[in-house]
């Protein structure tokens, strides 16, 4: 229908990407308290994606999917890394007993903990910064 307009009270699309976009943004930003919103926001910006095809906020779904992935894989491996380093100590306090742990103390044990340390900070400097930038161009209306 030539000229048909959207019923009255529906939101323009461009409105309604900004909204999705800035409501995923919010929920990777609260998933630092709860935990979980981070996977209710990766599912709306992939339904977002398409219904944003060809507007700036196609570039915040598409960012928002590659944060969620990225972190994703970045902390199992920390957490894999870190749980296997945990399994050795256990190992190395059974086989040599607690008394005798420190004597037998290996410094490439404490550049592995620095170096998991670093790698999960950096990991949480660049969530927080692909997240708050996307929100902060989201709200002004430019893509990613």
């Amino acid at each position: 229908m030539v000229g048909a307009q959207a019923p009255a009270g529906a939101m323009p699309d461009s409105d309604r990407g900004r909204l999705l976009a800035v409501l995923v943004y919010g929920l990777y930003l609260a998933a630092f308290v709860n935990g979980i919103t981070a996977i209710i926001g990766v599912v709306l910006a992939y339904v977002g994606r398409s219904d944003a095809r060809g507007t700036v906020y196609e570039s915040h779904f598409s960012n928002a999917i590659t944060v969620f992935w990225v972190s994703f894989a970045a902390m199992l491996v920390l957490v894999g890394l870190a749980g296997s380093f945990a399994l050795s100590v256990l190992g190395a306090v059974a086989v040599h007993g607690g008394s005798h742990l420190w004597g037998h103390f290996n410094p490439l044990g404490f550049v592995f903990i620095l170096l998991l340390s670093f790698g999960g900070l950096a990991l949480l400097i660049w969530y927080v910064y692909r997240t708050v930038v996307g929100l902060v161009r989201a709200l002004d209306g430019r893509p990613w």
